[in-house]
């Protein structure tokens, strides 16, 4: 397994001050075909990914306000319902801002159990994460953009482990 975690902001130097941190991970396998259990913990990595990312557009749709702490809470729960959660050992993602790491809320019930809300125009990331100790680790790591129309993924969806052929 390769993570490939990547962020950074366009350095046109007229913007550069008003430009946002992009972060994304993805996750590769060297080798021609995925192994199953490898491709079981993707799977459900993507799977809380995706289940946040749910749990913040239906929040939107109902009107309702979340704190930073729901949309860990939704990945969390599904990865734990699926044997994996003592091995998701982190907060589900940051703010992003001018810095790559901003101030404003983080989507977190597992270290500081952030009740910052959620409003429009902020970034963050959601970033679940599996790591089986001595065997390998799964992130897959995406941004959001909170429009006042809902939220809006602004970076690339994995959905399957790129390959990497030797």
């Amino acid at each position: 397994w390769i993570l490939i975690d990547l962020w950074g902001k366009l350095s046109h130097r007229d913007v550069l001050e008003d430009n946002m941190y992009g972060d994304i991970t993805w996750t590769a396998f060297v080798g021609n075909k995925v192994p199953s259990k490898q491709s079981e913990v993707f799977d459900c990595v993507i799977g809380g990914r995706d289940a946040a990312i749910d749990l913040f557009e239906r929040a939107h749709k109902e009107g309702r306000e979340l704190e930073g702490w729901e949309l860990d809470a939704e990945a969390r729960t599904f990865i734990t319902q699926r044997g994996y959660g003592d091995y998701f050992n982190h907060r589900l993602g940051h703010s992003l801002g001018r810095e790559v790491h901003s101030n404003a809320v983080n989507l977190d019930s597992w270290e500081t159990y952030d009740t910052r809300h959620l409003i429009p125009r902020i970034a963050v990331t959601v970033e679940p994460g599996v790591y089986l100790p001595g065997e390998f680790g799964v992130r897959s790591e995406i941004d959001i953009f909170y429009h006042e129309d809902g939220p809006l993924v602004t970076t690339e969806r994995q959905t399957k482990p790129y390959s990497i052929s030797i």
